[in-house]
């Protein structure tokens, strides 16, 4: 994998640092993250700033039943999927062709997944988020995978959001 030469702005590192991004632009930036060792430094500095500023905040009384509202909702919360352990292998390591955040979504084997054709030489797989009842499907977003044939350009969008 090489590094890659465009980078998230600084209020989307910023959003993913306090964690008020939806689970598909979390996953989009976690992957570049796994890639871009400069992106990541800054998102440690976001983060560290922002452990900062709340130890600067004066703590304020909570009700004493808080706690427990709290714990009965997570119960009602469908448990989120968990990645297949790894098989335990002795033999030399090879460089997955996937980021680690992309892997747990969609596994490390890309030929498996059921691809959709788009067009002549762009095919794309939508990858399953979170879901239940205890997910906001506004803010938890779509995420797609693309697959492009060499020399097809990446699809732009008319708003220039996320793609």
């Amino acid at each position: 994998m090489t590094v890659p030469t465009h980078h998230p702005g600084d209020t989307l590192l910023i959003d993913y640092a306090g964690g008020a991004l939806g689970e598909a632009a979390s996953l989009i930036v976690a992957t570049h993250l796994a890639l871009c060792p400069c992106c990541r430094l800054n998102v440690a500095e976001m983060e560290a700033v922002g452990g900062a500023l709340l130890e600067s905040i004066e703590p304020e009384e909570v009700d004493p039943a808080c706690l427990e509202t709290v714990l009965a909702r997570l119960d009602d919360l469908p448990p989120l999927p968990r990645a297949p352990r790894p098989k335990l292998v002795c033999q030399p390591a090879e460089v997955p062709l996937l980021p680690e955040p992309l892997r747990r979504y969609v596994g490390s084997d890309l030929s498996r997944l059921p691809w959709k054709r788009l067009m002549r030489g762009m095919d794309c797989y939508d990858i399953p988020l979170g879901s239940g009842s205890g997910y906001d499907s506004e803010r938890r977003g779509k995420a797609r995978l693309m697959r492009l044939a060499s020399g097809v350009g990446p699809p732009t969008t008319p708003t220039g959001g996320l793609s």
